[in-house]
């Protein structure tokens, strides 16, 4: 199992001369029979992606699913999939872009809802055109060597829900700003550069439930404005922990470990009865965490 995916190799069961459609991992277009979905992660692939590959072949398939593959090169030619919506490529560890790889798929995948790869390795400046992309909805880049600075602008993602640049730490830049008319749910900032101070905007998110803030530079007070976030169940912070959250019987995971709080146990962090996971860890804090009112499974 990988990603909660079973791993083996589904190809090895395609049957020459068979109707493809039936094929596991593949799906057609009802009407016309074109496959419009391949789903080989966890299937045990490797070597590079090139230009002669079969995928390649398939000008109508609109999801691709390679994650959890051995697959080391990743050529241009994999931006010729011009009516992809979806694309992941994670979890193919020692894979990179080839030359221009990553620019040409930015650049001609213009459709594109879906765009997760996860520690493929880019070591290149963010891709400001990603933002202009409104029909996003999720973006995974975490752990890509991403480097640079995160645009200061306004991003008008009004469909987007899942932002991760976790662990890209050359990856500098402010909070994102977004505009109030956003569908955020994730936002994942961990182990990268971001600093300055979380402004109030944050509030805006109001769909919000993951924000991981954890490892950056952020300074200065976390805003009142958090409180907005009624929908948040699980917050990973920096900093002191605000008392605006004690109301939120929603959250399950709260983190505020590596911060040289110290002094007694917050009460926010007594007050709370959902919680199954608490990171209180490396603190300075003295006093009682009255675990009988917790259902938590695990204190750090």
């Amino acid at each position: 199992m990988l990603g909660g995916t079973p791993s083996y190799p589904k190809t090895e069961y395609w049957k020459e001369g068979s109707d493809c459609c039936s094929w596991d991992g593949v799906s057609c277009d009802l009407v016309t029979g074109h496959v419009i979905e391949l789903d080989l992660s966890c299937n045990w692939l490797s070597g590079t992606i090139h230009s002669n590959s079969t995928l390649c072949r398939f000008p109508h398939l609109q999801r691709l699913n390679l994650a959890f593959n051995n697959f080391s090169l990743i050529s241009p030619e994999i931006s010729h999939l011009s009516n992809l919506v979806s694309l992941d490529l994670s979890r193919n560890w020692e894979a990179e872009f080839a030359p221009h790889g990553f620019d040409s798929l930015v650049q001609n995948l213009t459709k594109l809802q879906k765009l997760h790869l996860s520690e493929i390795s880019n070591s290149l400046v963010f891709p400001i055109s990603l933002l202009n992309r409104s029909s996003l909805i999720s973006l995974d880049l975490s752990l890509c060597g991403l480097h640079g600075r995160f645009p200061d602008n306004d991003i008008h993602l009004s469909k987007l829900e899942l932002l991760d640049l976790w662990g890209n730490s050359n990856l500098s830049g402010n909070f994102p700003r977004f505009s109030e008319n956003n569908s955020l749910i994730d936002l994942y900032l961990p182990f990268t550069n971001f600093s300055g101070e979380v402004p109030a905007s944050i509030g805006n998110l109001k769909s919000l439930q993951t924000l991981d803030l954890f490892d950056c530079q952020f300074l200065g007070s976390i805003p009142a404005s958090l409180e907005n976030l009624t929908q948040i169940t699980y917050l990973s912070l920096d900093g002191q922990i605000p008392p605006s959250i004690g109301n939120r019987t929603n959250l399950y995971g709260l983190y505020f470990s590596h911060n040289q709080l110290e002094g007694a146990i917050p009460s926010p962090v007594n007050g709370f009865s959902s919680l199954s996971f608490v990171g209180l860890g490396y603190n300075l804090f003295n006093g009682t965490i009255l675990k009988e009112k917790h259902t938590a499974e695990a204190w750090i």
